[in-house]
């Protein structure tokens, strides 16, 4: 028994790696990537006729390299820069995560995604259950975690309170190995503390390895919601990004107990996914320049930002802390409204997509949905930095170009054609 084929609002079978259904057009993870790779190309377009200020990126991510010009000679070098800043960088890392630089350990990683499938590989044996935990509704853990259970060829199951999670452990006794507790969702969603601790304590109890997926949370929680960091929880691992709600590159680290870290530390340098200094540097100088105060001026932001596209989406757009998420679903229900319809051939994600795309072709407004690769969730999302926000043009003018998109695919909704080189342009599968 492993995680149940759900079904979208519209009838159709949702993958339970990618947590969305396959359409005709947006057909599996290789028609994601052609999206991408369209998505460079409208970039590439827009840099060369208008140049880097008339692209803005919405997606509240950091996505540039805050290295300095003297780290790119000796600190950046392969043998002498680790040399130089990594016992900095340990220290910073695993202080950031609530660790203790004595007890614990530190891995870093080319992205999050890779440390997690190398956290599984490494503690989850073959036919043994994994449980992913996280705030309702279900189907928010990350496609690395499904996927790493999958290599390992273990079973899957999701848990929402920690009343099922206890259910599971009841039930299935020492197959248990391994809970990945989701801090915070893609829709920036996290439990309750008091939940949370149940989980771990439950854990603890029966011997079972914890590991929290912090990619966002690990600033998030502790600023915006006051709980603990991540390993002040007192789980045995804990993961963060470094390009989300932190200045630093696309990137990761996990740290923890000294012994797993250091197997998991093991795997990732076999692998080929460690991160390699002229990136460890440039997480370092975002490490340095992290600044709490700017998490509450996005939210200040968001709210303003959820005001407005309340008034003209109703319930179906929802209020993440620092902005708006229309989820897939509700994203193809204002698509068939504005085309006028009862229904038409796309599925949730590719409304979704078409949005994205619509906003980063027109108006140079890069969204994970229109810009970001396979493994992303692609639904609409939009969390601005408020500097880059209101270089945009504010709030009203956010949710104008917004509602612009949905009607673009409104209208090109009744030709699949039309739909197709939206999403793929000249690259047309």
């Amino acid at each position: 028994m492993g995680i149940e084929m759900a079904k979208d609002r519209y009838g159709n079978e949702i993958d339970p790696v990618h947590g969305f259904a396959w359409g005709k057009l947006i057909s599996g993870p290789e028609s994601l990537n052609l999206r991408f790779r369209w998505a460079q190309e409208l970039m590439k377009r827009r840099y060369k006729r208008y140049g880097q200020e008339a692209i803005y990126n919405l997606t509240g991510l950091y996505t540039h390299f805050p290295s300095t010009t003297e780290d790119l000679g000796p600190p950046s070098d392969d043998l002498v820069g680790p040399a130089i800043w990594m016992d900095r960088l340990k220290r910073i890392g695993i202080e950031h995560l609530g660790g203790d630089i004595e007890r614990h350990h530190v891995a870093f990683c080319n992205r999050l995604s890779s440390g997690q499938v190398a956290t599984i590989l490494s503690i989850v044996k073959p036919g043994e259950i994994l449980v992913c935990y996280s705030a309702p509704p279900k189907g928010f853990t990350h496609s690395s975690i499904l996927l790493g259970a999958k290599l390992v060829g273990a079973e899957c199951l999701e848990a929402n309170t920690a009343e099922e999670f206890n259910d599971i452990v009841e039930k299935y006794g020492d197959r248990v190995s391994l809970v990945v507790i989701t801090g915070t969702s893609t829709a920036l969603k996290s439990p309750p503390i008091e939940e949370l601790k149940k989980v771990i304590e439950i854990s603890r109890e029966h011997k079972i390895f914890t590991y929290l997926d912090d990619a966002s949370g690990a600033r998030l929680r502790p600023v915006l919601l006051m709980q603990p960091k991540s390993l002040e929880l007192g789980v045995d691992i804990a993961g963060t990004s470094g390009e989300k709600l932190l200045p630093g590159p696309r990137s990761g680290w996990i740290a923890g107990d000294r012994d797993l870290v250091e197997r998991i530390e093991t795997l990732l340098i076999t692998m080929g996914a460690d991160l390699r200094p002229a990136l460890s540097v440039a997480l370092l100088r975002g490490l340095e320049n992290y600044d709490p105060e700017l998490l509450r001026k996005m939210k200040a932001m968001g709210e303003k930002i959820y005001r407005l596209a309340k008034g003209l989406y109703g319930d179906r757009v929802k209020e993440i802390p620092f902005g708006i998420h229309i989820l897939h679903d509700d994203g193809l229900d204002i698509v068939i409204e504005k085309a006028d319809a009862r229904q038409i051939e796309l599925v949730p994600v590719e409304a979704s997509i078409g949005t994205g795309v619509s906003l980063l072709e027109d108006y140079g407004v890069i969204t994970v949905a229109g810009a970001w690769s396979a493994g992303s969730t692609p639904s609409i999302r939009i969390k601005p930095v408020p500097e880059e926000g209101m270089r945009f043009g504010g709030p009203e003018k956010i949710i104008e170009v917004l509602d612009k998109s949905f009607e673009r695919v409104a209208v090109t909704s009744r030709d699949m054609d039309g739909m197709r080189k939206l999403l793929f342009g000249d690259l047309m599968m």
